[in-house]
């Protein structure tokens, strides 16, 4: 068993065997690691790395290279920060694996202080892992220390120990003084028979950084050497003179090779004038001193007595008070006492879990409910396993679900929305649990299902790291979701393609093969565009854009499938379509697509340079066409070129549908969108007005990409409704031949979409809160009983009539009729009332008709 206490600063293992006495190894003042020349990627420590030239210098030559030595201080920095390279990770691997000889239980002291958050602690457990003869977890530093304390320190004995004693823990650290507490409980050793003393922490540690940091102190003793040799701050600072007096030890000798390759002896006597200017010590500091019975101060800063006392009167902790102090090593001893604890099954210590809520629907009503209650007391070293108290369910066609979280101590909520393997073929019960060991790491929060299969085989994880931060408060965030009795906003939803077009015996042909025919032949050869190439992409160019009803093409080849709604050969986000009946996509299918994708990127540049010297725009026009139709999977360069053209920065002419729609069917990253919207807001913003193309492309962005709504600016998302607006209104105008066909699709798939921005805007047209809420649930509810009516005639019509004329009637009729449904759910919406979070689906799934 190991334990660790490894902070940089002065570093230390303890070790022991099952029977034996623990060993406490110093593994020197400021440790570091150095490279050999002739292994780049091993890392060496130890006493070896503190005698190395490596890394001290140009006075050394190519061995002194900054590169070739690493600082364990800087390096732990750097991954609390969350910026470690893999080099940095190598090293601490290296530098581990020269500890652990054998298969052993290790048990790492880690910082009790915000900054050394969760999101810390997962990346220490991780880069742990990498030590494959090291099983590791991780122990709050003040716990380790008064673990030492009790049972290794001879400071202890001037201490009794009562049962609910309160115990201040102050580390003095290289970044700062840190400051924790611990009660005290007395129980039965089950295992050794007596009592033992448990620590029990009740809340995170504080920490107070400023002129009381010990890195002051190795900065002052760097001046004051410097200054006494007149040698460069920066020549010292990778000597151990510095390190040395900045703990309290004594100098050891040392000769300094300085730049020019001359030699310095630092001085045996060195030590800096301690000081420690105006410290601004936070109220919450002194409460939890004054509400302590003793004081432990710790840290590799604790056996510089001077440094110590200082910090006790910056403090002002009264010197009539208990006052225990740490010996060296001290907290590697406490991690090795949590070690000997779990292997014999004793408690270590008590901790509290930080609140953890989810959002759910509870007696219809939104709720914030508890994965994690408040106050949540366990056992260090044992896992908590919870679930939420209420039912959770995903409806039928659901294909997304959004999560909200909220942590005790953490200002901001997370939100993730998280994919579904599948859409869901009916309603689903699916539970939402939660399991937690305190100060390893973040919560894991589990979603699966008993009779949902993809949930069953596979449950989905919420990582809190991952998700992204709402600036939303629970109110907002719940106002927004949901009304009193229903949704406020759809979910956005791609629209999905059909495995159908990838059969080998489609009436167009092998769409692999296709692909083949493409890729085996280059589009230009000696400044010429090849024919046959050309007519390869024209192909494939119709093929994606081609629509086909999967079920009426699966009975004309005597083949099964269900899906009898037109369908791509890829989804609106460029997916591969899901096995359906007798279809499924080829294995070879993704790798073709790639590398066709790849193969029209690379060649758009020089194709372009070309067709403008001669005027052919026809080869760049295919090229956009096949791909825009391959939606989000479109490249870089083309989807660049398309968006500075529809900024007017380019002079080429490309068809204005196919610029408008194509933008529309791949803008979806972040910094794609913004710079959509932004042109679109420098359009509007002048009076401008959207043309049909646009207004198709816009509803596909707002109601298929999930940040798009969110990402539209206020005056914009104000705009477009008016536009959506005047359009409805222009829609009601027309006569039954003319009205709410393929146009009104698209208004409706553009109004689902704003509606979305609710997430950003929860007032957004709200008809309780503004005059454009009003105006447009009136304009739907004309729509509405329009739509109605021209049903019943159309119906009317269909039974006065015979042949290809009554289907017509009938098709009306039935597109009437879905209007409506769509129509009645949107404005239930409006009013933060609806029914269907996935109505984009049916809409999606309207028959356009004829415009």
């Amino acid at each position: 068993m190991l334990g660790f206490d490894l902070n940089g600063l002065w570093d230390f293992v303890a070790e022991s065997d099952e029977g034996h006495e623990a060993i406490v190894k110093d593994l020197g003042i400021h440790g570091s690691l150095v490279r050999p020349l002739a292994d780049a990627g091993r890392w060496i420590g130890g006493q070896q790395a503190a005698l190395a030239p490596h890394g001290r210098g140009p006075g050394w030559g190519q061995i002194g290279a900054q590169g070739n030595r690493l600082f364990l201080l800087d390096l732990i920095h750097r991954f609390t920060t969350g910026n470690p390279s893999e080099e940095d990770s190598v090293a601490i691997q290296s530098f581990l694996e020269t500890l652990v000889t054998n298969i052993a239980i290790g048990v790492f002291a880690v910082p009790d202080i915000p900054e050394y958050d969760e999101a810390v602690r997962d990346r220490f457990l991780h880069l742990l892992t990498r030590t494959p003869r090291l099983r590791s977890t991780l122990l709050w530093r003040p716990i380790a220390a008064m673990l030492g304390c009790l049972e290794y320190s001879s400071e202890s004995r001037r201490f009794q120990p009562a049962n609910g004693q309160s115990l201040a823990v102050l580390s003095l650290m290289d970044s700062g003084m840190q400051l924790a507490d611990v009660k005290l409980i007395c129980e039965r050793d089950s295992g050794h028979g007596g009592e033992l003393w448990v620590p029990e922490r009740k809340r995170s540690g504080l920490q107070v950084c400023g002129s009381c940091a010990g890195s002051t102190l190795v900065r002052s003793a760097m001046r004051q050497i410097g200054m006494s040799l007149t040698v460069d701050e920066a020549v010292l600072s990778t000597s151990n003179t510095p390190w040395r007096v900045a703990v309290g030890e004594k100098p050891e000798f040392e000769l300094l090779r300085l730049p020019d390759r001359s030699w310095c002896k630092l001085p045996a006597d060195a030590g800096p004038m301690v000081l420690i200017r105006a410290v601004d010590v936070p109220d919450a500091f002194r409460a939890r001193l004054n509400e302590a019975d003793a004081l432990l101060v710790e840290g590799p800063m604790a056996s510089h007595v001077a440094w110590v006392d200082a910090v006790l009167h910056t403090v002002g902790w009264p010197a009539d008070r208990p006052l225990l102090r740490a010996g060296k090593g001290l907290v590697a001893k406490g991690c090795l006492v949590a070690a000997e604890r779990a292997q014999r099954g004793a408690p270590i210590y008590y901790d509290f879990l930080p609140q953890l809520e989810i959002n759910a629907l509870v007696s219809d009503k939104p709720k914030f409910v508890e994965l994690v209650p408040k106050d949540m007391r366990l056992e260090g070293g044992k896992i908590y396993k919870g679930q939420a108290p209420e039912q959770f369910a995903i409806d039928k066609g659901t294909t997304q679900l959004t999560f909200y979280l909220f942590k005790q101590d953490w200002s901001q909520g997370r939100k993730a929305e998280v994919v579904l393997p599948e859409p869901a073929e009916a309603q689903h019960p699916i539970r939402v649990s939660v399991e937690q060991s305190p100060g390893q790491g973040h919560a894991r929060v589990s979603i699966e299902s008993d009779t949902f299969q993809p949930l069953r085989r596979k449950p989905l994880e919420l990582d809190w790291s991952r998700m992204e931060t709402v600036s939303q408060t629970r109110e907002q965030l719940l106002a927004a979701l949901v009304g009193k009795t229903g949704f406020a906003y759809p979910n956005a939803i791609p629209t999905p393609g059909h495995a159908v077009h990838w059969h080998p015996d489609h009436r167009c042909g092998d769409l692999c093969r296709q692909l083949k025919a493409y890729l085996g032949l280059p589009l230009v050869k000696g400044n010429v565009v090849d024919a046959a190439a050309h007519a390869a992409l024209k192909r494939l160019r119709e093929r994606f854009s081609r629509q086909e009803n999967p079920k009426y093409v699966a009975e004309r080849m005597s083949l099964i499938c269900e899906e009898a709604q037109n369908r791509r050969a890829l989804g609106s986000d460029g997916a591969l379509p899901r096995p359906d009946g007798d279809f499924a996509v080829p294995i070879e299918a993704e790798p073709l697509l790639d590398a066709a994708i790849k193969k029209v990127g690379s060649e758009f540049q020089d194709l372009l340079a070309l067709q403008r010297r001669r005027a052919e725009p026809q080869i760049i026009t295919d090229i956009v066409g096949f791909a825009t139709w391959c939606f989000w999977h479109c490249p870089a360069p083309i989807a660049a070129f398309l968006q500075e053209l529809y900024e007017g920065k380019h002079a080429f002419r490309l068809h204005h549908i196919l610029l408008r729609e194509g933008l529309g069917r791949i803008v979806h990253e972040s910094s794609q969108l913004q710079r959509y919207f932004a042109a679109v807001e420098a359009k509007l913003s002048v009076g401008g007005s959207l043309t049909s193309a646009e207004f198709a492309a816009l509803s596909r962005v707002l109601g298929g990409c999930q940040e798009a709504a969110e990402l539209l600016p206020t005056p914009t998302a104000n705009r477009i409704m008016q536009e959506t607006l005047s359009e409805l209104d222009r829609q009601n105008a027309f006569v039954r031949q003319e009205a709410y066909k393929r146009k009104f699709k698209a208004l409706l798939l553009m109004l689902a979409g704003l509606l979305r921005h609710r997430r950003a805007r929860p007032s957004f047209i709200d008809p309780a809160e503004g005059i454009a809420g009003k105006k447009l649930v009136n304009a739907l509810e004309e729509a509405k009983g329009k739509n109605g009516k021209f049903r019943i005639m159309e119906l009317h019509n269909f039974s006065h009539t015979t042949g290809g004329v009554r289907a017509g009637h009938f098709a009306r009729a039935r597109r009437f009729e879905a209007n409506v449904k769509i129509l009645a759910e949107l404005i239930n919406q409006i009013h933060k009332k609806g029914s269907d979070p996935n109505i984009i689906i049916q809409i999606n799934d309207l028959e356009d008709g004829l415009d």
